[in-house]
């Protein structure tokens, strides 16, 4: 197993479209991806993997509410 390829979390908020503000929220709160703490400090960098955030956002999937009843899928609140 190869090495993850990391970003941080300034081009997570960019691809994400979301602020470093949310992003650190859900961090505190254990909503958001999984991550790696580079460090023991609180000014540790913060990395998250690519395939780590490509899994979180395809849990997080949700479709129409008529396609979501016919197919059994989630149905976006």
């Amino acid at each position: 197993m190869g090495l993850p390829e990391l970003i941080d979390e300034k081009q997570v908020s960019e691809r994400f479209g979301i602020s470093l503000n949310t992003l650190r929220s859900w961090r505190t709160c254990g909503d958001g991806p999984d991550f790696y703490k580079l460090g023991t400090t609180r000014r540790s960098p913060v990395r998250y993997d690519i395939a780590v955030l490509a899994e979180w956002l395809r849990a997080h999937l949700r479709v129409q509410k008529a396609r979501a009843t016919a197919e059994g899928k989630h149905v976006a609140l």
